[in-house]
């Protein structure tokens, strides 16, 4: 059972509570605004805005505490940045997108800001619509190609991190990302004994809807 609605304030409360080292959310601009959501579909009824988001956010977390922006679609980067300057949190801040382009205007708008390139991009929503076993059958495919196109993906998009599905992330690729000098982040992992693997991998950041799940040290080794 979920926690709390996705992309609210709640939400975000219930991150702030835990051992995170970044709070991850989704960022669209609807009508004319920007707005915490997945999609305009999943929008949830007490989503906030990007801004008072922000507020929240940093009056609640500690210093230590980073934010993860996710752009779930292209054309608002240049907005979405100036947000993040006026609450001063560029410093703290990593902003991610499925398109390249978007995360290369990111970082023309705003050198000093962290990016990551998400992959694989979803345009239409598939993994929540077809069978689990025809995802996870072409992620199979994309897991034995990746690692010959990321440095490439990496550098064109001018991305500091790779943010990806768990099920691509092999040692291999963790350590040509690792050479190339990015870091790897892995989502959206849901159970202990994945988690356990990818830090064996040796990622460097876990996206979870349940941070719970990291909450037994016993569980992981390293």
């Amino acid at each position: 059972m979920a926690l709390a609605a996705e992309n609210t304030l709640t939400s975000l409360e219930y991150a702030l509570a835990a051992p995170v080292d970044l709070v991850e959310f989704d960022v669209i601009r609807l009508e004319g605004e920007l707005v915490l959501a997945h999609s305009p579909a999943e929008r949830a009824p007490c989503a906030p805005g990007l801004a008072e988001a922000l507020r929240f956010l940093s009056d609640r977390a500690d210093a230590s505490v980073g934010f993860m922006v996710d752009l779930k679609a292209p054309g608002y980067e240049r907005e979405v940045v100036e947000a993040l300057r006026r609450a001063e949190v560029l410093d703290r801040s990593l902003v991610s997108s499925a398109y390249g382009a978007s995360v290369r205007a990111v970082r023309a708008a705003e050198p000093r800001l962290a990016t990551g390139l998400a992959y694989p991009h979803d345009r239409y929503g598939l993994n929540r619509r077809l069978p689990q076993r025809t995802i996870i059958t072409g992620l199979e495919v994309l897991r034995r190609l990746l690692p010959l196109r990321i440095e490439w993906m990496l550098r064109r998009a001018r991305a500091d991190v790779a943010v990806l599905n768990w099920l691509l992330v092999t040692p291999g690729l963790v350590t040509r990302c690792h050479r190339a000098g990015r870091a790897v982040f892995a989502w959206t992992v849901e159970r202990p004994d994945v988690a356990a693997a990818l830090l064996d991998a040796g990622v460097d950041g876990l996206v979870v809807n349940d941070p719970g799940i990291l909450d037994d040290p016993g569980r992981f080794h390293s």
